[in-house]
């Protein structure tokens, strides 16, 4: 499944999987798999490395107002992760996380960055599955999103 020359944007909450189904979703895309860690919060580097892929899957917690304009020339598909808080706070104690960084990075987001600017093309609850058959799941859909 490798016909997909766009980009796919995973985003959502901490502790909703993003890492663990990027990791899972790149390789079934043949696509270049680039989270936070590979980036440090320079954005430039994630955006030189958006320019020369052919195709990746960027994991963001919300979207980087920059990234509009790469996505949007790229037709980027916005898949945006979901669980409910109970599940959300569960995983970042398991993380090992304390109780006001969590507050903190659950606090109300209505949206994953810019309201309106930005169109969701999957949606997908992360307590329904593995990462391992989310990614698959997901890979399917673009598939069709084409």
């Amino acid at each position: 499944m490798t016909s997909t020359s766009r980009f796919v944007i995973l985003c959502g909450p901490s502790g909703v999987g993003k890492t663990a189904i990027r990791q899972a979703l790149a390789p079934r895309l043949s696509a270049a798999s680039l989270g936070p860690d590979d980036f440090d919060g320079d954005w430039s580097a994630l955006y030189a490395e958006l320019d020369l892929s052919d195709r990746a899957v960027v994991e963001c917690v919300a979207l980087p107002r920059a990234l509009r304009r790469r996505w949007t020339a790229r037709r980027a598909i916005v898949v945006k992760l979901a669980a409910p808080r109970p599940v959300l706070e569960q995983r970042l104690r398991e993380r090992g996380e304390d109780a006001a960084t969590i507050v903190t990075r659950l606090r109300e987001d209505t949206d994953i960055g810019y309201g309106d600017h930005v169109i969701v093309n999957l949606t997908v609850d992360t307590t329904l599955a593995e990462p391992v058959e989310l990614a698959k799941a997901i890979a399917e859909q673009i598939e069709v999103l084409g």
